[in-house]
C-alpha cells in the first residue's frame, strides 16, 4: 500500500524529526511503501511573531541565530536524507501538493503538534490534509492539539476539517475531548510515534557513547532556568557532572559542564540512554527517558501547552514527576518501571491496532 504522510518534520528540533522516523519505519516494516511528504512551510524559518514589528529586534534575532540555521541544516538534512523515505520532490504549499503530488492509497496527518492552532502548524489547513482529493482516505495518527481548549471560532473549522476523515486519533487525552466538542465522535487516545519502536531498536540506532563520566542530562527549551537550577542540584547531589543538549549554539553558557551543541539525533538518543537521570521541559525529553526507563523530571512550561505531558503522565502513574515548583517536596526516589511499563505495553497494542485496522478502512 502507497501511504503519504504530513508532518512537522523540518524543525530544527529532535523530537520531530525521530517521531517522523518512527511512523515512517513502523509502516515500512509492516509492508508498506510509506513515504513523508517534503511539505517545507514558510514558517520553518519565520522569525517568531513577537519579532516580526521590531526590525532591531529582528535583525539582531536573525544574526544570533545565523550559526544555529548553518549547523541546523547540515545535521537535520543529512538525518532526513540518510533515515526518512521523503517524497522526491519538495511542496511549498497547498496548491503545489494539490497540483502535483502523486495519488496514494492513504494519507495520513502525522504527530506532533500539527492541530496546535496556538501555533503556525495549526493555523496551516495543509495539515489537515487539505490538499487530498475527494476520493482520498485520510486518517490521523496521535495528531497533537496541545491545547487545554479550544480557541473563539475554531470549533466550527476543527469539524469542518476532519468530519471526511476515516479514522481519527490525537496523542493526547485531553484532545478527544476537545475534538468531541467540537462535534466529532469516534477520536481515539493512542503513543506518539516514538513508542511504535522498541527500546532495543532505539538503543541500536543511536550513537554508541564515548562518555566517561556519570552525568545528568538537561534537555530545555527557552533556557527554563529552574530547570537548570534542578540539574545542577541533582548532579551535586549525585556526586556527577551536568551535561546538556540543544540545538541553540548560546545555550552553552549556561552553568553546565559539558554542553552538546546540536548533534546529530543518534547522539542525542545516546545522550538520554547513557544518562543517570533527565531533567527536561520536552514532551520527546520525556517519552525518551520513559522508553529508555530512565529517571526523570519534567518541567512545566508557563502556564498552558503542559496537557501533553501531563495526560501521558497521568495515565502511566508518574504525576509525581512533573514539577510545578522547586521549592515544594516532589517525588526524587527511582522510577518502578516494571508497572509503567506494563502500561506502555497495553498503550502500544491499542496504537498499533488502530493504526493497522484504519489502514484496512474502505
Amino acid at each position: 500500500m502507497k501511504i503519504f504522510t504530513i508532518t512537522c518534520h523540518r524543525p530544527f528540533n529532535y523530537g520531530a524529526v525521530l517521531q517522523t522516523y518512527a511512523l515512517n519505519k513502523y509502516l515500512r516494516d509492516i509492508g508498506h511503501d510509506a513515504q513523508v511528504i517534503d511539505y517545507i512551510p514558510s514558517f520553518y524559518k519565520s522569525i517568531s511573531e513577537k519579532y516580526e514589528k521590531n526590525i532591531v529586534a529582528k535583525v539582531i534575532r536573525k544574526v544570533l541565530l545565523f550559526p544555529d540555521m548553518l549547523k541546523g541544516d547540515r545535521v537535520f538534512g543529512k538525518f532526513l536524507a540518510d533515515n526518512i523515505r521523503l517524497t522526491e520532490r519538495s511542496y511549498y504549499s497547498i496548491r503545489d501538493m494539490e497540483d502535483n503530488l502523486p495519488l496514494a492509497d492513504i494519507y495520513i496527518a502525522g504527530s506532533d503538534q500539527i492541530w496546535n492552532s496556538d501555533i503556525p502548524a495549526g493555523k496551516d489547513d495543509a495539515y489537515f490534509l487539505t490538499f487530498v482529493k475527494k476520493t482520498g482516505k485520510k486518517i490521523s495518527y496521535a495528531a497533537s492539539l496541545a491545547m487545554d481548549v479550544l480557541p473563539p471560532g475554531q470549533k466550527k473549522r476543527y469539524y469542518d476539517l476532519l468530519k471526511d476523515f476515516k479514522a481519527i486519533s490525537v496523542r493526547e487525552s485531553s484532545s478527544v475531548k476537545l475534538l468531541n466538542s467540537a462535534g466529532l465522535e469516534n477520536v481515539t487516545n493512542v503513543l506518539d510515534p516514538v513508542f511504535l519502536l522498541s527500546k532495543d531498536e532505539w538503543v541500536s540506532f543511536s550513537e554508541q557513547s564515548n562518555e566517561k563520566e556519570r552525568y545528568i542530562l538537561a534537555y530545555i527549551f527557552n533556557g527554563q532556568e529552574n530547570a537548570f537550577e534542578y540539574a545542577r542540584f541533582l548532579a551535586k547531589q549525585n556526586n556527577c557532572k551536568v551535561c546538556a543538549v540543544h540545538t541553540r549554539w548560546f545555550e552553552k553558557f549556561r552553568r553546565v559542564d559539558k554542553y552538546f551543541w546540536c548533534p546529530l539525533p543518534q547522539k542525542f538518543l545516546s545522550l538520554i540512554y547513557n544518562a543517570e537521570a533527565v531533567v527536561t521541559n520536552s514532551f520527546h525529553g520525556m517519552s525518551f527517558s520513559i522508553i529508555f526507563n530512565k529517571n526523570f523530571f519534567v518541567f512545566r512550561k508557563g502556564k498552558s501547552g503542559n496537557s501533553r505531558m501531563y495526560d501521558l503522565l497521568s495515565y502511566l502513574g508518574l504525576t509525581d514527576r512533573l514539577i510545578e515548583n522547586t521549592r515544594k517536596t516532589f517525588n526524587q526516589k527511582d522510577i518502578d518501571y516494571e508497572d509503567v511499563n506494563t502500561k506502555v505495553q497495553a498503550a502500544l497494542e491499542h496504537s498499533k491496532r488502530f493504526l493497522n485496522d484504519s489502514l484496512l478502512i474502505t
